[in-house]
């Protein structure tokens, strides 16, 4: 099984009958919030990628520009979101500087 991590989702590709097919992990947001709409609307930085804790879990970090810069952090593993802060500023350098 191999898995497919981008800035909101998180995709696997498993052999079904010998073919590969797609699926999707899990997504942040909920494709139902209105916070879904905001982000689709406009797209987020690259994804950093950390490990953290003591299990050592793989952690994504996002950064959602918008109106204002929003660092999200989300357990890779489950798509659990572990931490959101609010940025000065929308600035995409200043977040990838701040994240790694």
């Amino acid at each position: 099984m191999i898995h497919i991590l981008l800035a909101w989702l998180r995709l696997k590709i498993e052999l079904e009958n010998g073919q590969p097919k797609l699926k999707k992990h899990w997504q942040f947001p909920d494709p139902a919030s209105d916070q879904a709409k905001t982000s689709f609307r406009s797209h987020p930085s690259l994804p950093a990628i950390t490990k953290l804790g003591k299990d050592n879990d793989d952690y994504v970090w996002v950064v959602e520009i918008s109106r204002s810069g929003t660092i999200y952090g989300i357990r890779v593993r489950d798509g659990t979101l572990v931490a959101k802060t609010s940025m000065v500023g929308t600035n995409r350098y200043s977040a990838f500087k701040t994240v790694t």
